[in-house]
């Protein structure tokens, strides 16, 4: 009988740790914090040495 209660609460625990493993593991996909990022330097037009626009 104490056998049995012990495996129960080994079987929780492992439930457990797997459903937190799991959340750890997805929890960048789903919240997703807007992080103030950088503007993007302007592009430069390269006229290949041509002279006059």
């Amino acid at each position: 009988m104490e056998r049995a209660k012990g495996r129960r609460i080994i079987q929780v625990v492992s439930i457990v740790a797997g459903l937190v493993a799991l959340g750890w593991t997805m929890r960048e996909r789903m919240i997703s914090i807007d992080a103030p990022r950088e503007e993007e330097p302007p592009s430069f037009r390269v006229n290949n040495g041509a002279k006059g626009d």
